[in-house]
């Protein structure tokens, strides 16, 4: 059998590999429109949901989105002026409402002609400074202080050294002990 009559038997057994039944190529154009468009909506709906946050404070704080009206301006805060004068029981609550409100910045402490840096990273006490002293032996001086007037610099350069390794609140507790 010669190419030809191959060719004549496929076309009379109703067999062709060009020729599709147009019920099948519109249904299958359908398909392919409907997946088309869902598809595109499924990307229009993430875009328009996802919230990229402005602030990384917003990324590892998520549960303050919904709780809170807005959060904190940099430098403000409904627990901690920029600014002012403790004592060292209060001293020790603007430790922790720095902790709570995840607050990154410098608090420099004074007291007479000494002063004490407490570095702070989302909340997080790293690095103690107060002239000689670093760390906790730093910090433990500076609670230990009568009278405190304080500054806050939400926008000060931090250092890279890591001298305090345990959480504020430990800290705090050995202190009064």
């Amino acid at each position: 059998m010669s190419a030809s009559g191959v060719a004549r038997a496929i076309r009379a057994a109703g067999v062709s590999g060009r020729r599709r039944d147009a019920g099948t190529e519109n249904a299958l154009n359908i398909w392919l429109i409907v997946g088309g468009a869902v598809g595109i909506a499924l990307l229009v709906v993430i875009a328009v949901t996802i919230q990229r946050p402005r602030l990384v404070d917003d990324e590892l704080n998520p549960h303050s989105r919904g709780s809170q009206s807005r959060k904190p301006a940099a430098g403000q805060s409904s627990k901690l002026a920029q600014s002012g004068s403790l004592t060292p029981a209060s001293l020790i609550g603007v430790l922790l409402a720095i902790r709570a409100d995840r607050r990154t910045g410098t608090l420099v402490l004074s007291f007479g002609g000494q002063s004490c840096s407490l570095y702070f990273l989302f909340g997080h006490l790293f690095h103690v400074s107060s002239g000689t002293l670093n760390g906790e032996p730093a910090l433990k001086t500076a609670l230990a202080w009568p009278e405190i007037s304080y500054t806050f610099d939400a926008e000060a350069a931090l250092p890279t050294e890591e001298t305090i390794q345990r959480p504020i609140d430990e800290i705090l507790a050995d202190s009064h002990s």
